[in-house]
């Protein structure tokens, strides 16, 4: 069987490997307790988990962070990256930590 390419279909062009780096914010800020430090990794959000593992099926180069409010953003954030992506819950968007 012969394939047949149809004048309104898109062709597929090669694209560049990017370096992608997916951030999941699930604390609003830093924090010091204990209990945080068990529990906040366990609100962790689906949706960047899954936009990272469709990048890296794409070929790019991809860097998930998953912020749980003790880990330092600006020294993670200092690798260059040809794409953010930041994915949080509604009570962490005003976080300032950006």
């Amino acid at each position: 069987m012969k394939m047949v390419i149809l004048p309104w279909q898109p062709k597929r062009r090669r694209v560049s490997k990017l370096r992608i780096t997916v951030l999941d914010l699930v604390a609003k800020g830093p924090v010091k307790r204990s209990f945080s430090r068990l529990m906040n990794a366990n609100t962790a959000s689906i949706m960047p988990q899954v936009i990272a593992t469709w990048c890296e099926e794409l070929g790019h180069t991809v860097r998930y962070l998953c912020y749980t409010g003790f880990e330092d953003l600006s020294a993670e954030l200092r690798d260059d990256c040809d794409v953010l992506f930041i994915g949080s819950f509604t009570r962490s968007t005003a976080s300032g930590t950006l």
